[in-house]
Formats: structure tokens, sequence, C-alpha cells
């Protein structure tokens, strides 16, 4: 534990749910032992700060700006993004990124 966070600011673990779809598997390697795959990646969390009941529309915002998992792929060895870095904030905190 870092010795420099207050204790009392700790907090329970935040669940989230993470679906992952293979969408496609274009290429496998056998000489190479490598494989090219088409994921599908979505998460969802809860994010208490984030809600505002006062809002009645979805909000986006760049995953960066706002606190989040920070997922990883292990073992990768490259990884091109299609879509943008956006999440989705319901007014109740809800929060998807996909």
């Amino acid at each position: 534990m870092n010795p420099d966070i207050d204790k009392s600011e700790i907090q329970n673990p935040t669940p989230h749910i993470i679906n992952i779809l293979i969408v496609d598997i274009p290429s496998i390697s056998d000489v190479d032992q490598t494989f090219t795959a088409d994921i599908y990646f979505d998460m969802r969390w809860n994010d208490p700060r984030l809600a505002n009941p006062a809002i009645s529309s979805d909000r986006h915002f760049p995953l960066e700006k706002i606190w989040n998992p920070r997922p990883g792929i292990l073992n990768r060895r490259s990884m091109e993004l299609i879509l943008p870095n956006l999440v989705e904030v319901d007014p109740q905190g809800n929060v998807t990124f996909s």
C-alpha cells in the first residue's frame, strides 16, 4: 500500500462487467505461432461521482478524462483501434466503454 494515501479515502473496489466477443480470426500462422483476431470489447461500471439525475440524456467523455479500470491485453504483438476511446455515462453514473 502506498504510504502517501490517506487510508480514510480508500473505498471498496469498483465492480465492473467485461464482455469480449471474437468477431473473426482472419489469420493463423503455425510457423510464427501467432494469430490475428478481430474482437469487440465492452466494459461497464458505475461511478457515482459522474451521476447527475438533473440531466436526462447520456453524456460522452474521452476515456482518459475519467477514472477507468485501465484494461490491457497481455502478450499482444500489436493492436489497432477502430473506434475512438469514448465512454458513455447515463444520469445514474453508469459508464459504458465499448
